[in-house]
């Protein structure tokens, strides 16, 4: 719709980014000015760094299923290779829009859309840009949830994980279903909850019923 009416970029965001940050429109203008003198497939979206508190949690990095945080980013041009970012912030442009269409899996409706993005836009663009501005978002609803609202991100991070990476090969996902496994059990003993551990079992009888449908 934005598109339609005549936009060149849209922005998706979640309200527990801050867009307070003094230089942000500035930051914009600078990357929108190196836009326009790049070649259309250099980049499709900008991307902010965003902090929690003094830790930096976007853009980070990627080790086949494994996301791990970066300590540091360059303001502009990145390459888009093994690297993550948040979905809140991103800015597209039209042309990334209508070569990567549709943008997110609607198999995926709450967690893992942005690592799905992210591990498509990796071939379609070889550089996301990074904006020279800092943005504070709020993850302490991740950080203290309860056992049920843990219970239901990690079943999301199992589907997640499962329809990225669906066409990879045997060892990936031999090693990635160890990971499920192994995670179930620790998140079990840390919540004293066998939830976790009983939702990777029968997460098994849903992929089943799929792959019968299919």
């Amino acid at each position: 719709m934005a598109f339609a009416g005549g936009a060149t970029h849209f922005m998706i965001s979640d309200d527990d980014t801050d867009y307070s940050s003094q230089n942000y429109v500035e930051a914009i203008s600078r990357a929108l000015e190196f836009e326009a003198t790049s070649a259309a497939d250099l980049f499709g979206v900008m991307v902010p760094k965003v902090y929690s508190r003094e830790k930096l949690v976007s853009p980070g990095l990627r080790f086949w299923f494994f996301g791990r945080l970066s300590d540091d980013v360059d303001s502009g041009i990145n390459s888009s290779r093994n690297k993550l970012a948040i979905n809140s912030g991103v800015i597209f442009n039209k042309f990334c829009y209508e070569k990567m269409l549709p943008l997110f899996d609607e198999r995926l409706k709450f967690y893992a859309t942005d690592t799905a993005f992210f591990v498509r836009y990796e071939s379609f663009y070889p550089h996301f840009y990074v904006l020279d501005t800092c943005l504070q978002h709020d993850l302490s609803e991740h950080t203290s949830d309860s056992a049920e609202r843990a219970i239901f991100r990690f079943q999301e991070m199992i589907l997640g994980l499962r329809v990225i990476f669906e066409h990879k090969g045997y060892l990936f996902h031999g090693l990635m279903e160890a990971y499920l496994l192994v995670s179930s059990l620790r998140k079990s003993l840390s919540y004293k909850n066998t939830g976790f551990f009983r939702s990777y079992y029968t997460s098994f009888k849903g992929k089943n019923n799929a792959d019968r449908i299919s």
